[in-house]
Parts: structure tokens; sequence; C-alpha cells
């Protein structure tokens, strides 16, 4: 897939995100289903670290030549690429303070990092072209990934929680959080 046709995914699912927090209020927008569950603002903020800590960051690495020139992907990571989707499962993480994400204080702050996170992606994207596809970092599940990789895991990622909203969607509707 061209880097241009991934950037327009990306945009198309921040834009999809902003739109949908309008429908929330506040309460509605940090309620969290569970103590071990995620509200859709923690689910957010963690879209957003994870692509500048871990996507931008990767290819970040790619760029500067700290990237690796041997290894492969996983056989996980074959399927991710090979299908553009994460498997439909629920990943669990630990339960663990560096894996929690912040539950925001308010939509607006989510929606000030999103567009921020838009013009980073648009910013970085004619860069990838630079950065030979032999250089790879790692991802703990997918394996070697070189930058453009690392650029399509982004509104792949986007896409996997999609998953997570409407669960907790449904249960917003059927709780009556206000």
């Amino acid at each position: 897939m061209k880097t241009k046709q991934i950037l327009e995914e990306a945009i198309d699912m921040i834009q999809y995100y902003l739109k949908e927090m309008d429908q929330y209020t506040p309460t509605q927008f940090t309620w969290k289903p569970s103590e071990d569950e995620w509200s859709l603002g923690q689910m957010m903020n963690h879209l957003i670290d994870a692509a500048y800590g871990l996507q931008l960051g990767a290819i970040a690495k790619c760029a500067d030549d700290e990237a690796v020139t041997h290894g492969q992907k996983t056989e996980v990571g074959e399927r991710v690429y090979q299908e553009g989707v994460f498997p439909s499962i629920r990943i669990k993480l630990p339960n663990d303070p560096r894996f929690v994400p912040e539950n925001p204080n308010d939509k607006e702050e989510i929606k000030v990092k999103l567009l921020q996170l838009q013009e980073k992606l648009k910013e970085v994207e004619p860069l990838l072209v630079a950065i030979p596809t032999e250089r790879t970092v790692k991802h703990r599940w997918l394996g070697e990934l070189n930058a453009h990789e690392w650029f399509q895991l982004i509104p792949m990622h986007f896409r996997h929680h999609l998953r997570q909203k409407e669960r907790i969607d449904q249960m917003l509707g059927n709780g009556g959080i206000q």
C-alpha cells in the first residue's frame, strides 16, 4: 500500500474519532465499564500514545539508522500485514501503570492531541520514501517492521480499537450513563 493512501486512511480514522467524540457527555467519555477496562478517553489516549511513542518512535529509529537490518516478522506479523488488519481478538495489556493510559480531564484535550497527530503524520509521510526498507525495528508481537510498515500500523491500530469503542457504546446505551 502506498504511503499517501495510508496517510489518507489514518486521517479518515482520526476524523471519524473526532466526529464520534461529539456524541459523548464528559461523564460518558471518562466512564470505565469496570476497574480493569478502559474508558473511551483512555482508549483515545492509548491510540495517541502508541502512535507517538511506539509507531512514530520506531519510524524515527529506522530513519536515524538505529534500526537493525536483519530479522523478520513473526507468523502473526505476516498474517496481519497480508490481511491489513489485526485479528478479531481482544488484546489484554498488563494491568501495570506503564500500560494503563491516563483518563483525560476532558474531550477537548484529546481533540487537540488528535489534530496534532494528524499534522505530524502529514509531516512524516513524505519522509518515508528515503528510509531504506531493510532497516527494521522489532514489534513485540509482529516482529521486525520497517518504517513503511510502522506507518501502516497507525490506521490499523485505530481500526482495531473500533471494536472496543463499539463494546463501550453498547454498555453506555444499556447502562443509561449520562
